[in-house]
C-alpha cells in the first residue's frame, strides 16, 4: 500500500481563485478516507490546544505586567518619599527651591540614578506636595 503522504501528492489539485484565494480538491481512495479524517481530526484538536495555550499564557503574561506594573508604582513612591525627604531638608538648611533640586540632581547623578534629572526632580516634589509656586496650575503626568 503506498503511503498516505504519496496518495495526497498525487491527487492534489490546487486552483488560484479571485481576490488571493486559492481552491484545493484532493481526490482519495475510500479505503483512505478514515485515515485522512482522523488526521484532520487531529489537526483540529491540536490547533484547538494552542489556542487554549495561547490564552492561558496571554493570561498570565498580563498578571505578571501588571505586577510588575505595580511594583514599578511602589518604587517611584518610595524614591519621590525620598527626594521630599531631602528636599526638606535642603530646604530647612537655607537653600532656595531651585539650589536644593540642583543640588538632589547632582547627588542622583553622583550615585549614577537614572532619575537624576531636574525635571523628574520637580515632577516627585510636586507629587510629594511640595509644588513649585502657590496657585500655578500644574498638569499630573502618570
Amino acid at each position: 500500500m503506498a503511503s498516505l503522504t504519496d496518495d495526497l501528492k498525487q491527487s492534489l489539485s490546487v486552483v488560484s481563485l479571485k481576490d488571493g484565494q486559492i481552491q484545493i480538491t484532493v481526490t482519495l481512495p475510500a479505503d483512505v478516507l478514515p485515515h485522512y479524517a482522523h488526521l484532520f481530526e487531529a489537526l483540529t484538536t491540536f490547533a484547538e490546544l494552542i489556542q487554549k495555550q495561547a490564552r492561558s499564557t496571554a493570561r498570565i503574561q498580563s498578571q505578571l505586567y501588571e505586577s510588575q506594573r505595580q511594583a514599578a508604582l511602589h518604587e517611584r513612591k518610595l524614591f519621590c518619599e525620598r527626594l521630599v525627604a531631602i528636599y526638606d531638608d535642603l530646604i530647612d538648611q537655607g537653600l532656595t527651591r531651585t539650589a536644593a533640586i540642583k543640588q538632589i540632581s547632582s547627588d542622583l547623578r553622583k550615585e549614577k540614578n537614572p532619575w537624576a534629572a531636574d525635571y523628574l526632580v520637580r515632577s516627585c516634589l510636586i507629587d510629594g506636595g511640595r509644588p513649585g509656586k502657590p496657585g500655578r496650575k500644574r498638569s499630573k503626568q502618570l
